[in-house]
This record gives structure tokens, sequence and C-alpha cells, in this order.
């Protein structure tokens, strides 16, 4: 008799066991579900007024990325001199008051003088698709990691979202005809234009 007492008892406490087994594996499954379903918000600022066409570019990007994360992303956007102003994304980003920012490189210009190479339209014969494909291909990419983070020491990743066309020089409210016309007019300009 006891040896049939203690058998049921070793069948129920099985029967727990893997009852509290099943409950267990169900739940940590449940749970991660959990925490993908919460929605991750960046606040990313840009160096852009609200009618310039890079803002426009800005909130096309954000725009993407908001629809294309299914909801678990969203992009909070703020133009220029929301919350630093545009020289001042960069350092807003590395030191934590932004969680992005949207930005040309040319703008790093005076903190060192190869910013200019990633953010200034095309060079030395190239046109913006090319200056595109060494960034992505010619290890370009590798470079801009380098001189943010080995070079500046900032702690933030760069990604390039478009080539830079072609910077027209300026629009004038007299006809430019000859170099002597220059003379005297002030414009402004940024990277390797300087």
């Amino acid at each position: 008799m006891q040896a049939k007492q203690s058998t049921a008892q070793n069948s129920s406490r099985r029967s727990f066991l893997k009852a509290g087994a099943a409950t267990a594996a169900v739940a940590s499954v449940g749970f991660p579900m959990i925490s993908r379903a919460q929605t991750v918000t960046i606040k990313m600022q840009g160096a852009w007024g609200a009618k310039d066409i890079f803002n426009d570019m800005a909130m096309q990007y954000v725009d993407r990325v908001n629809k294309m994360s299914g909801g678990r992303l969203k992009i909070d956007y703020l133009v220029a001199g929301s919350v630093v102003q545009p020289f001042q994304v960069q350092d807003a980003v590395h030191k934590g008051v932004l969680d992005a920012g949207h930005h040309v490189t040319a703008y790093w210009y005076g903190k060192n003088k190869a910013a200019s190479l990633f953010g200034t339209g095309p060079v030395f014969g190239t046109n913006a698709s090319q200056i595109l494909a060494w960034i992505q291909y010619g290890g370009g990419q590798e470079m801009y990691r380098e001189l943010i983070q080995d070079v500046l020491g900032l702690n933030l990743v760069g990604f390039f979202c478009m080539p830079m066309p072609t910077q027209p020089l300026g629009w004038f409210k007299k006809e430019i005809t000859s170099v002597d016309d220059m003379k005297g007019l002030k414009y402004r300009t940024v990277g390797l234009a300087t």
C-alpha cells in the first residue's frame, strides 16, 4: 500500500513539475513580445530651417523610417534651433542631448578640415554619385568613422543619406561676369569652397 501511495505522489509531483515548466516556457515566450511591442522614440534635430530643401529631405527620411519600422521606432524630428544651433548638432548628439542629428559634415570644418571630404559637393573631377560610391564601396565610410571616432573622439556613428550635389556659388543681385565682379561681395560657403 505504501508503494502505491509513493508512486502516486511521485506521479503527482511529475505532473506539477511538467505543468510548472510548461507555464514558465509560455511566460518566457510572452515576455519578449511585450518588450518588442514598445515603441522606441528618438529625438533628432536637423541643421535646417523649416523652409530649407534639406529640411524637406530630412522629413522624408524620418517619414520612411517611421513607416518601415512598423511602429517599433519613432523619430521625433525637430528643425534647426529647437534644441541647439545648427553647428552644435554633432556635439549635442555626442553629449546625449539629442539622440540623432541630420546635418552636413562640412559644418565640422572648424574642428578638422578633413570633414570637407565628406560634406562638400563633388570635387576632383567626380560627380555626386561617384562620391557616394567611394563612401559606400571604396573605403570612404571607414575613413569617415575614423575621422568621427578616432580623430575627433566623438561617441557617435555617421550615416550618409544622400550625396551632396554640386553647390552653386550663390545668388547675387548683380550679374557676375568676371572674377573682378567678385571683389567686395560677401557670400557664405562651407567645406572645400572656403
